[in-house]
């Protein structure tokens, strides 16, 4: 069983509130930035020119990684498509050829989405994850392009999507553990983004979206609580299926 703990914080901000990148290679260690380095250069092979830049986000490029919880957050940007956010099929392979070279263990989401020139007015979410969350591993570095951002409700980015990923979580007949974490992630982060405009504060560390929510929804704190403890330990998925569909719909009515 895996506790839960306190890891992660808040963004760091400028002298006027502007949301600061904490993203760096420094960050990982060896082990890890020469594996990056490896399937950065496998995905610039299988995409080719069609590649615009790659990134790294969430915990390993912030310093919060953790062996055997924390996953591997990678997403490209390519000319040759109109997608705004979709999964690249060949992940799972890239996470056993990972294995099989270095010996690391990880789940690892590769996503992609269109690049524009007009990224910015276009697609802001990502934009804003771009500038404030990501590192460039490849391709051309838009970050001192995009402007900058001050925490708010218009980076509410999983409450756009947790209506659908609902039905679709409901609709799964046969629930797997990554199917728990994957729900359980999104549930943590919605509840913070139920609150960020009250704290002015920005995080995608999920013990700290546990916390802010309590804090403002303390009859729901121990719900919350579950859903993290679910998210570390996703065992036995189906007994989790109806507390997690009751949370996500009672998050869904505040937001109306």
């Amino acid at each position: 069983m895996i506790a839960i703990e306190p890891i992660g914080c808040y963004f760091n901000t400028d002298a006027n509130g502007y949301l600061l990148n904490p993203c760096s290679w420094a960050n990982m260690d060896s082990a890890w930035q020469e594996a990056i380095h490896w399937m950065a250069a496998e995905i610039r092979s299988y995409l080719g020119e069609s590649l615009h830049s790659l990134w790294l986000r969430g915990s390993m490029p912030r310093g919060f990684y953790r062996e055997g919880i924390s996953d591997i957050d990678l997403f490209v940007l390519r000319f040759d498509i109109q997608a705004r956010w979709e999964a690249l099929s060949f992940a799972p392979t890239l996470k056993e050829k990972v294995h099989q070279q270095f010996g690391l263990s990880a789940n690892i989401e590769l996503m992609q989405s269109a690049f524009r020139k007009d990224l910015a007015t276009a697609y802001p979410q990502l934009a804003m994850i771009i500038k404030v969350q990501s590192l460039c591993l490849l391709g051309q570095n838009i970050q001192p392009d995009l402007p900058k951002y001050l925490p708010g409700k218009n980076w509410a980015i999983h409450f756009r999507w947790l209506e659908a990923d609902l039905r679709t979580f409901e609709e799964q007949t046969v629930l797997r553990s990554e199917d728990i974490r994957t729900i359980c992630k999104i549930l943590l982060r919605c509840g913070f983004e139920l609150v960020m405009e009250r704290e002015m504060k920005y995080t995608n560390d999920l013990y700290i979206c546990y916390v802010a929510f309590s804090k403002y929804y303390p009859e729901q704190a121990s719900h919350m609580k579950w859903v993290l403890f679910w998210y570390l330990n996703p065992d036995s998925p189906d007994e989790k299926k109806a507390p997690i569909l009751r949370l996500g719909r009672w998050l869904l009515e505040q937001q109306k």
